[in-house]
């Protein structure tokens, strides 16, 4: 039998543990300072680091489109006679294509579209159909007039070319007040429910925006006047994709900064905990 003397030290006692104790210990230690909360708080930087990488993947595809978008803009205007050049189904291939229209406008149809705002000035967009040669009629949205214009807009009665883009119905918002046809209220580009109304059905899956380009003088101008003020020949793609993706990334870092910070103060508070428990002193002599 061993002396307790050779066992410890002058005014302290190590106290020794049993195997079994060992292992009830061991698992006191993982279970002290791994908890649930931290499995949920570790997901959170997994999973705003994948929607960073989703959306660079969809910063990749909206970029490949704009530069497709940027080329219809870019190649010479098509010359369109009738409604039926395109089908339904072929219009995702003609979107953004620039067209030229010969015809006259059938004023007596036209719809305004909006509220809508340009420069600040509250307005409208006017779509009026317009009179191909073969008798079919083209939705187009000329552009924009301001409200003090709305029932002053210049109606030209002899035939006029235009150019214009191709683009297709809008999809409503989801919180866009429905259209009001038997009021002639228009908050959206329902194309199929304006050719109706104005007897191109044939063109019932399209429109047509007319193009302005022209500088800012000829817009200020124009509007005095009356004459709706087409869009400009740029696309109008959003793209946040890039700051989507920033943002997420900095999320996931915070948050991984945060995981390993509670990780460690939780290892470090239980470490203080069980060393103090462990070792104790004894009355000398």
């Amino acid at each position: 039998m061993y002396r307790l003397s050779k066992l410890v030290r002058p005014g302290r006692v190590r106290y020794f543990a049993s195997a079994h104790e060992t292992a009830s210990l061991n698992t006191t230690r993982r279970q002290g300072w791994f908890k649930p909360s931290l499995f949920v708080l570790g997901s959170i930087p997994l999973i705003t680091l994948g929607l960073g990488v989703w959306q660079l993947r969809r910063l990749e595809w909206k970029l490949a489109l704009i530069d497709e978008v940027e080329g219809r803009i870019q190649a010479d205007p098509m010359i369109l006679t009738s409604p039926k050049f395109t089908t339904e189904d072929a219009l995702k291939e003609l979107e953004y294509r620039r067209v030229l229209l010969k015809g006259k406008w059938d004023h007596a149809h036209t719809i305004f579209l909006g509220p809508k705002t340009r420069d600040n000035v509250h307005g409208y967009n006017v779509i009026t159909p317009m009179v191909l040669d073969d008798g079919s009629k083209i939705l187009v949205n000329r552009g924009f007039v301001s409200n003090a214009m709305r029932d002053s807009v210049a109606a030209p009665q002899e035939e006029v070319i235009i150019e214009g883009f191709v683009r297709p119905s809008a999809v409503r918002g989801r919180f866009t007040p429905d259209n009001d046809p038997s009021r002639g209220t228009w908050y959206w580009a329902d194309v199929a429910a304006m050719s109706k109304i104005a007897g191109a059905e044939d063109a019932g899956h399209f429109l047509i925006e007319e193009i302005f380009t022209g500088h800012g003088g000829d817009a200020e101008l124009q509007m005095r006047r009356g004459e709706p003020i087409g869009r400009t020949p740029t696309p109008d793609l959003r793209n946040m994709h890039a700051t989507y993706a920033a943002t997420w990334f900095s999320l996931s870092a915070a948050t991984a900064a945060m995981f390993g910070l509670v990780v460690l103060q939780s290892r470090r508070g239980k470490g203080s905990a069980r060393g103090r428990g462990r070792v104790f002193r004894m009355p000398s002599g």
